[in-house]
């Protein structure tokens, strides 16, 4: 302790200069949008670089399995290509000779940082602006949805994790409308849907799949399955448990999806509002 003393004593002034210096900074960064832009682009980058390095030292590890593992989401994407595709017609019956144009971009990116067991999981992905990737774009696997890009700087994005709290996402189940599923922070396999009218049929194993509301996700695409459900007391809705058929605690790559259409429809709803 008497060290301790001398030495504070002894380096007061630089220990003093150094508060300073860190409390300027800070202050510089909160007060001024550009310096906090500037700040987080950098952090992003730097985190990103240390995740890669430990991500590329536990890939050489299980090299043999991430190549099966990629050569498993690269067959289950060729054959999700019709999916991606919007059919144009003249008329509502679908005919032989219809138009289809792109409505969905699938990237394909490397997870260099990821958790799941906080009460608010994010991803790390080596894609960023270099590679054309926006906010709002949607990320999954070839077996479900992962989450949603958050924020992007010139190599890296984050992605806000479908295993956080302010992630709902539009899905369907059998003859559902429109329901959202959220996650509840309990357990990185499950989340839960609350307003599924009690006149649905449900059975276990049921598929919940995303709805054509949602941008972020082609529409029919696999969210997980029912694995139990209950009324609620005093109310019209069951609450389902949800088996989610992403694996969060075992993710290599994933696609980033880009909704080539949806600049279309913000237009769109734009120009109607502005009408109103």
């Amino acid at each position: 302790m008497r060290n301790l003393f001398q030495f504070i004593t002894k380096y007061f002034a630089v220990i003093l200069f150094v508060l300073l210096e860190i409390w300027s900074g800070w202050l510089i960064v909160n007060e001024s949008d550009y310096h906090n832009s500037s700040f987080n682009n950098t952090a992003l980058t730097m985190r990103g670089s240390v995740e890669e390095w430990y991500s590329d030292m536990r890939l050489y590890f299980r090299l043999r399995r991430v190549n099966d593992s990629l050569a498993s989401e690269n067959a289950r994407l060729r054959a999700l290509l019709p999916d991606a595709y919007m059919i144009q017609s003249d008329s509502a019956k679908l005919i032989l000779d219809s138009l289809q144009h792109p409505a969905f971009k699938f990237m394909m990116a490397r997870v260099v940082g990821n958790t799941f067991t906080n009460q608010n999981n994010y991803l790390i992905i080596n894609k960023g602006k270099d590679f054309g990737i926006k906010s709002g774009w949607g990320v999954v696997v070839n077996n479900g949805i992962v989450g949603v890009v958050k924020d992007v700087s010139d190599h890296y994005s984050t992605v806000l994790s479908l295993l956080h709290n302010k992630t709902k996402v539009s899905v369907r189940v059998n003859k559902s409308n429109f329901v959202s599923l959220t996650w509840k922070g309990m357990n990185a396999s499950y989340a839960e849907i609350d307003d599924i009218a009690k006149h649905v049929p449900l059975k276990k194993g049921d598929t919940v799949f995303t709805s054509s509301e949602t941008w972020f996700y082609p529409p029919g695409y696999m969210v997980g399955r029912v694995e139990k459900f209950e009324l609620n007391e005093g109310s019209n809705f069951y609450s389902v448990k949800v088996k989610l058929s992403t694996d969060f605690a075992n993710m290599n790559y994933v696609y980033v999806v880009n909704p080539l259409m949806r600049a279309e429809v913000d237009s769109l709803k734009a120009k109607t509002k502005s009408d109103e």
